[in-house]
């Protein structure tokens, strides 16, 4: 997390959701001090200290965060642990629980969309400036990743960024296996 206490601002961040990108902006017109809570009793005292700080998070579509995520993955890794791309689906619980642990733990005034991040981050109460941030991390593309009936079922069903991106839970059809 990134705090900064002079302009009173708590950003909670989620991977593949641009967070580098939004941390590189942040840091770079506000500073801000990164801050990795040790335990859950810390995250509690932590959430109370920033009672009146604009506490926000980045959110993105969620079926191109699970394709992102896989793409991530395997590019660090060299070779996949997961064989398929629907194998590391099925797989997934960490995507959608992270995301929950956030919404359980941590307060949270804004979700911004990454889809539309330069409108959704000048409207938090601490941007004084035009905001214009751009892709940091851009992957590699290995392979087209198709979902199958039965990996949506199980997207729409773990998956809390649907409704704080208000994403409309169709899978696109050009992901549609």
């Amino acid at each position: 997390m990134i705090i900064n206490n002079r302009v009173k601002f708590v950003y909670y961040p989620i991977g593949k959701t641009g967070s580098t990108s939004v941390d590189y902006w942040l840091r770079q017109h506000y500073e801000g001090t990164k801050y990795h809570p040790r335990n859950r009793k810390h995250i509690v005292e932590q959430d109370e200290r920033f009672a009146n700080y604009c506490t926000f998070t980045t959110v993105r579509n969620p079926w191109k965060r699970y394709v992102s995520l896989y793409k991530y993955r395997k590019q660090i890794a060299k070779t996949s642990y997961y064989v398929t791309f629907e194998d590391f689906v099925l797989d997934q619980q960490d995507l959608s629980e992270y995301v929950g642990l956030i919404l359980r733990e941590y307060r949270i005034d804004k979700y911004v969309r990454i889809e539309n991040v330069n409108e959704d981050m000048s409207t938090l109460s601490f941007v004084d400036r035009p905001v214009d941030i751009g892709h940091l991390n851009s992957g590699k593309v290995f392979e087209t990743c198709k979902f199958t009936q039965e990996m949506q079922d199980l997207i729409i069903a773990k998956c809390p960024d649907f409704a704080l991106g208000g994403y409309d839970l169709e899978c696109p059809e050009d992901l549609k296996e």
